[in-house]
């Protein structure tokens, strides 16, 4: 699958104001080293690095609402869920 010039940047961008005030192991940078050991699996697995790149981002957008609520809600489910009504505007 092709991905339009620039939407993994405005991804990235969306993405990481779910992120600003984190803490801990699931911050930003956390994002960052699961989105660069998925790009290095994918080269080696011959994998569409684009849909790495985006699952990587998005992976956690709902840690917030998990964290707050103070529940197991599997963040990645409810973000993959619920990733559409946060971007878009993509």
């Amino acid at each position: 699958m092709k991905i339009a010039p620039g939407v993994i940047k405005k991804i990235e961008k969306e993405a990481r104001e779910f992120f600003v005030g984190s803490n801990g192991c699931h911050d930003w940078s956390h994002v960052e080293r699961v989105r660069n050991l998925a790009l290095t699996i994918g080269k080696k697995e011959k994998a569409d690095l684009q849909i790495l790149e985006i699952a990587a981002l998005l992976h956690d957008i709902a840690r917030k609402d998990e964290i707050s609520s103070k529940k197991s809600i599997l963040s990645c489910g409810k973000g993959g869920r619920n990733g559409g009504k946060y971007f878009t505007k993509i």
